[in-house]
């Protein structure tokens, strides 16, 4: 949807309606001068792909999903969600990862690759 846009700074979804949308694959993938991103007003309870949504976002500080956290149950790919999103640092990963029902999902790997949150969820490792 919004990929590819590298100079795209913000965006507000104040009367955004993804109720019954289920594929957020690359919504934001690369947009580079992304700095800040509330999207608790988005609904996920229906999205299955979380592919790369964030991936390559390098200058986003703060994304705020916390309203997302019970609503991931569907989601089964989660794979380079937040990838080299570098400047990452507003994020409560904790929590995130604690209601992905590994058994449910498909695909955890590079999550957090190349972030300060790398994370192996397949491994359960911290790097």
């Amino acid at each position: 949807m919004f990929a590819g846009c590298t100079s795209l700074k913000s965006i507000k979804f104040d009367s955004f309606r993804t109720d019954n949308a289920v594929d957020f694959e690359r919504m934001f993938e690369n947009c580079k001068s992304l700095e800040v991103l509330d999207l608790n007003c988005f609904d996920v309870r229906k999205v299955f792909s979380f592919y790369k949504m964030f991936y390559g976002c390098t200058n986003l500080r703060e994304l705020h999903i916390g309203k997302w956290i019970l609503d991931t149950k569907k989601g089964m790919d989660f794979e380079s969600m937040f990838e080299n999103c570098k400047s990452l640092r507003v994020l409560d990963k904790k929590i995130f990862i604690k209601h992905i029902n590994k058994p449910n999902k498909y695909k955890t790997n590079d999550m957090f690759k190349n972030t300060i949150y790398d994370y192996d969820i397949e491994n359960e490792t911290i790097y």
